[in-house]
């Protein structure tokens, strides 16, 4: 009887030791797969820019320069829309036409001609060739 208690011990403690191996196994190879990614994302960190196509200083279509950097290429986009909001938007809304006393405040100013409300990025350039002042 004491022989069969003996061996089931062992039976047992070596069961424990076997789970106890594999467990270290599995935790080593944890460690190791977030060592690997926390290299790989500290390689990321040192590039700037994932290059998607090669952009040159005269290339000045917005798409082009989108594909390399997506999520200001969408920020650009939505200056677009042509939405009265209650901050402005970007509708070209001529504040001249909506208050005739700026003119009198801006008197000699070249407001006075033109003051127009800010428009997004994407209009800054006919804004400034269309602009009276």
């Amino acid at each position: 009887m004491n022989t069969s208690r003996l061996h089931s011990r062992r039976g047992v403690a070596t069961w424990v030791y076997v789970a106890l191996l594999a467990g270290s196994a599995v935790a080593g190879v944890l460690v190791l797969m977030l060592y690997q990614n926390v290299a790989a994302r500290k390689s990321e960190a040192t590039q700037h820019v994932f290059r998607v196509v090669e952009v040159g200083e005269k290339t000045v279509d917005p798409a082009i320069w989108g594909k390399n950097y997506p999520r200001q290429y969408d920020s650009y986009k939505r200056t677009v829309d042509i939405e009265r909001t209650k901050h402005g938007g970007s509708e070209a809304f001529q504040h001249l036409d909506a208050s005739p006393a700026w003119k009198r405040i801006f008197a000699g100013n070249p407001f006075s001609v033109d003051y127009r409300e800010e428009r997004g990025h994407a209009y800054m350039l006919s804004d400034q060739r269309e602009t009276e002042r």
